[in-house]
């Protein structure tokens, strides 16, 4: 009977582990590509930049996003920033306001896809953050470079603001995708959170511990 009940509190100390952790999950998805177009990232050149909003407080920690390149792969790093919400009342456009974080890509991966619209060679990229960003739930926009000659490809599944696009300038000149390319006008990315904890189920583990720690001594005696 004691090695059953020991089992069991093996069992659920396990669970409790197991279930400590909340499964990383996409926070925002912006939507896949298209195969319609894509506008240019390429650091030294151009900036471009996409909204996205958040419903509640999130530590952004990871960023998936399609581009169209070349059959080489996407060699060199990236870098992003995200900004607040603004508007331009000169320009009647929402637009990136104030700098909140920005950082370079951390393990990026680069994935083909198989699919070669417009006639170049699509590729999903995937990078965690040097520096995961905490944001409130807000509106906010995703800006993104690459070293290497890269286009982020375009989505029609996007919602919100149109993508806006900048040369690399000091400060950069946004203008609305819109205004110069009678396709698509949102940006295919998505943004993922790490798993973090959850308290009743790190309290389950806990009380499982203790459990086997008592019922341990009980059988020494």
């Amino acid at each position: 009977m004691s090695r059953r009940i020991l089992s069991l509190l093996v069992a659920v100390a396990l669970v409790a582990f197991g279930a400590s952790f909340a499964v990383g999950a996409v926070v925002f998805d912006g939507g896949g590509p298209d195969g319609v177009n894509g506008f240019n990232i390429t650091q030294g050149y151009w900036i471009s930049a996409d909204d996205f909003i958040l419903s509640q407080p999130t530590t952004i920690t990871d960023v998936h996003f399609w581009v169209l390149g070349y059959p080489t792969p996407p060699s060199g790093g990236f870098s992003w920033s995200v900004y607040a919400d603004s508007y331009d009342a000169n320009k009647v456009m929402y637009k990136p306001g104030a700098l909140v974080g920005s950082g370079s890509a951390l393990n990026i991966v680069a994935t083909p896809t198989g699919n070669y619209p417009i006639g170049m060679t699509e590729y999903m990229i995937s990078f965690d953050l040097n520096n995961p960003l905490a944001l409130n739930a807000s509106w906010y926009w995703l800006a993104l470079q690459s070293s290497s000659p890269l286009f982020w490809e375009t989505t029609g599944a996007g919602t919100g603001q149109d993508a806006v696009q900048s040369i690399q300038t000091s400060p950069y000149d946004w203008n609305k995708i819109s205004n110069v390319d009678e396709d698509n006008h949102n940006l295919a990315f998505q943004l993922t959170s790490t798993p973090v904890p959850i308290p009743g189920a790190v309290w389950l583990l806990g009380s499982g511990i203790v459990g086997l720690i008592g019922l341990k001594r009980r059988m020494r005696k």
